[in-house]
């Protein structure tokens, strides 16, 4: 089977987003399915560092574009069809949120959907793009064929925004690779071996950046921590960095605090492996991949307790709850953490490439069947449901 993998989107650097998109490629290469990526000329140099180039049945596409969301949304309304006619794909998946004519396309369309932040975070992207990114998000999930989401925490928010959506969803989780090596040299500039606690997010406002900031603040001040201990974050610029960056200079924790981003996945792993411990203080998530991530490199982490993070783990992570004061409450956490032992890396096979992969198969298959076989399929019909 061919399947057209589209994965253009805004940012330059790895996101969760667009590790989903390279990592659901490599799964169905696993399964020697023929995989067309598209991606935008901004995104060629973190494909390059992923190492899915190396993969006989994978053919690229770059898509003719200049930056700007009005160049990415109308090369998907227009370009994009005339793509899926060229390329011969017999499904599409489209991994993020972007306007399309479902009229134009001839073949089953899937879409991912990550996360409800639109409806539950509106603070995340302003009021303007908000109720942009609200219609956008519509108009992807009535034209897809069939909806993944990437949690059941995602899923359940869906039904409660959109629960006319909800009848063509159906959870498959996130998948994740082995880290590479760690790489030998550290990504911190001038690092002399000095502890840290790590935090990896994009700057929006449910990753709870300048929380953080503050607890790490009392910690340093009441010399809870080792000497010189520094917060590294590791994450692309966003809505949220001017925040960030006022904190920082607020708190006088600018010696402190390093901001890295465009790190290598054997960097990353490198920083998992060193690190005290990761901190997750997310208002919320649709899946959370640090956690997991930490969980695969033994490195202890405190998170927030939130739905997503349980449902990746329920037991290994230290939890502070948001109500109340919740700067005290992950002040102790983190506490609580660095006096615990680091946990043995922890393989999670139920996000792993053949298990994640057999699910989109399983998916693409049915939905190809119906699509040549069936007229139209009655929109209570969900009739991939419980085939994976």
């Amino acid at each position: 089977m061919r399947v057209l993998v589209v994965a253009v989107s805004a940012p330059t650097q790895m996101t969760g987003v667009h590790r989903h998109a390279i990592n659901l490629a490599k799964c169905l290469l696993m399964r020697h399915d023929d995989v067309d990526l598209v991606v935008a000329p901004w995104q060629l140099k973190s494909i390059e560092g992923s190492g899915i180039s190396t993969f006989p049945r994978l053919s690229l596409y770059v898509a003719e574009m200049t930056p700007g969301r009005t160049a990415r949304n109308l090369w998907h309304c227009t370009a994009l069809p005339r793509l899926v006619r060229e390329s011969g794909a017999d499904i599409v998946h489209l991994t993020c949120p972007v306007p399309f004519f479902k009229s134009l396309i001839c073949r089953p369309v899937v879409v991912t959907l990550h996360d409800l932040y639109p409806m539950e975070i509106r603070e995340n992207f302003g009021r303007f793009k908000s109720v942009f990114n609200r219609a956008i998000l519509r108009i992807y999930l009535q034209g897809a064929d069939a909806i993944t989401t990437v949690s059941d925490r995602t899923l359940a928010l869906l039904q409660t925004y959109i629960p006319k959506a909800s009848d063509k969803a159906i959870r498959i989780y996130n998948c994740l690779e082995a880290f590479p090596p760690a790489t030998g040299r550290s990504p911190l500039p001038e690092w002399r071996g000095y502890p840290f606690l790590l935090c990896v997010a994009q700057h929006r406002r449910n990753k709870n950046v300048t929380l953080l900031l503050r607890a790490f603040h009392q910690l340093v001040q009441r010399g809870s921590l080792a000497e010189g201990t520094r917060l590294v974050v590791i994450g692309v610029p966003g809505p949220e960095t001017e925040a960030i960056e006022r904190t920082v200079r607020d708190l006088e924790l600018a010696a402190r605090v390093v901001f890295l981003s465009g790190v290598s996945d054997a960097e990353l792993h490198w920083c998992y492996r060193n690190a005290k411990m990761l901190v997750a203080p997310s208002q919320t998530e649709g899946f959370g991949f640090p956690v997991a991530e930490a969980l695969q490199a033994g490195c202890r982490f405190v998170c927030s307790d939130i739905p997503a993070f349980r449902e990746i783990d329920a037991r290994s992570g230290h939890y502070f709850s948001l109500d109340g004061d919740a700067g005290s409450n992950l002040v102790d956490a983190i506490l609580e953490a660095a006096s615990s032992p680091a946990p043995p890396p922890t393989p999670l096979d139920r996000f792993s490439l053949e298990r994640i992969g057999q699910q989109y198969s399983g998916l693409y298959s049915t939905l190809h069947l119906q699509h040549f076989t069936v007229p139209r399929a009655s929109a209570q019909e969900k009739p991939y449901e419980n085939k994976l």
